[in-house]
């Protein structure tokens, strides 16, 4: 696990995912965080389809901000493709699914585990 590279990774898992998501030039700056303490901010900066995106999440340690979550999740969802990123909590972990709608329910159909969008995030589901 290397704490220095939380968002580098997921945007690693999320860009495996579908073909289509084209992730490049991430950036985590760390110098708004208090390490010793787990407060402070992250600054990522990173490309995605193209287009260039800076988020500032949370600094919680070992952590990963579910804020910065919800705001991938609101990039994706503006855009032209009929897939969408989806999630589910899992006491430590967060699983994540990227496809469409009726996949997403496909999915949760044959495995029992319920999966949410952004919208429902946002809406404390």
């Amino acid at each position: 696990w290397n704490m220095s590279a939380i968002y580098t990774d997921f945007f690693t898992g999320l860009s495996a995912m579908d073909e289509s998501l084209v992730v490049a030039n991430v950036t985590e700056d760390y110098s708004a965080a208090d390490i010793d303490n787990g407060t402070g901010s992250v600054t990522v900066s990173f490309d995605l389809n193209g287009a260039h995106y800076v988020i500032t999440a949370e600094y919680q340690g070992d952590w990963f901000d579910t804020g910065f979550l919800l705001q991938i999740c609101q990039i994706l969802e503006k855009d032209n493709d009929a897939k969408n990123l989806y999630f589910h909590f899992d006491d430590q972990a967060i699983l994540l699914y990227y496809g469409t709608g009726s996949q997403v329910r496909q999915l949760e159909w044959k495995t029992g585990v319920r999966f949410y969008s952004s919208f429902q995030l946002s809406m404390g589901f």
